[in-house]
């Protein structure tokens, strides 16, 4: 997510919004913790703010309490506090600190990633992470996962795969390739990826709870899923299909 498009839901909410917002930026997902008024203005220039230079950063930063920090003997460079992230969280639905490391464990695994399918699942759900939309990344990592976890079953021949299909549902089609998968039932390919011996129990058990998780923020419902527990379903995702 570039900072215009970060920017974007704060811009009619006022300076104080704005420059918080760049503080947030760079803190969660840039390369400064820590910026200077001039900085923070040049920030919102890039970012075609209107009315950026017109800005009175330092005062907006004086006024704004506990929601930032002067960190001493920085030339003057201010840091939001965590007072500061959950603020802007509560009022915009952004994400903070344990969705800013989710961003850096998917983008890890993207670069590994052969399959064309699946990078792209993984791809979308790194935007839905860098939105906030947890729900749906919960989806979109699901997704992806179960592509890689049918790779793997296709790759060991159709006939094994047929035969493990077949055990645990009679009426299995048979399947010739990945697009044969759409008509599989993503727990029946927990059971024959187990059957294959990809997975042992203990790893099938853990992604069918991780199913269980896709299945609620798939379908309507009240149920939104914390920070803490997409982290947690995407380390045990990993874990068990790290490619």
């Amino acid at each position: 997510m570039t900072l215009p498009e970060f920017l974007a839901p704060l811009s009619r909410a006022g300076h104080r919004h704005l420059v918080l917002g760049v503080l947030y930026y760079e803190a969660q997902f840039g390369a400064s913790k820590a910026l200077t008024p001039s900085q923070i203005r040049s920030f919102l220039r890039r970012a075609a703010i209107r009315g950026a230079r017109r800005i009175n950063v330092s005062d907006v930063l004086l006024k704004s309490g506990p929601l930032v920090h002067r960190d001493v003997g920085s030339c003057g460079a201010w840091r939001i506090t965590t007072s500061g992230l959950k603020y802007l969280r509560d009022k915009f639905g952004i994400p903070t600190g344990t969705v800013a490391g989710l961003d850096v464990d998917i983008a890890k695994i993207l670069g590994s990633i052969q399959d064309e399918d699946a990078r792209e699942y993984f791809g979308e759900a790194l935007i839905c992470i860098r939105s906030g939309a947890l729900r749906a990344a919960v989806v979109f990592i699901w997704v992806g996962s179960i592509r890689l976890l049918q790779d793997k079953m296709l790759q060991l021949g159709t006939a094994q795969l047929n035969a493990a299909l077949l055990k645990h549902d009679p009426k299995s089609r048979n399947l010739k390739d990945i697009d044969g998968f759409a008509y599989v039932k993503d727990k029946l390919a927990l059971l024959a990826a187990q059957e294959l011996g990809i997975l042992d129990k203990h790893q099938k058990d853990v992604l069918q709870g991780c199913l269980d998780l896709r299945n609620l923020c798939g379908h309507p419902g009240k149920y939104r899923p914390g920070e803490k527990k997409v982290s947690a379903y995407v380390e045990d995702i990993l874990t068990v299909l790290q490619p």
